[in-house]
């Protein structure tokens, strides 16, 4: 393993300031800054539920 790979924890983590970030700006209702945010953290975790969900919730909020 090279020095620049992370482990699963450090990822986890990592990911879930991104998201953090995502919430942040979906409270505040930038919707459009949180669904970006949010498909980064799919295209790391195409399968994160929270994050699924909260796009449906943007998509519902947008009509």
């Amino acid at each position: 393993m090279s020095s620049v790979d992370l482990s699963s924890e450090q990822q986890a983590l990592a990911l879930q300031k991104v998201l953090d970030i995502g919430l942040q700006h979906h409270a505040k209702g930038d919707l459009s800054k949180a669904k970006n945010i949010y498909q980064q953290v799919l295209m790391v975790d195409p399968n994160h539920s929270e994050v699924l969900h909260l796009l449906g919730v943007i998509a519902h909020q947008v009509g």
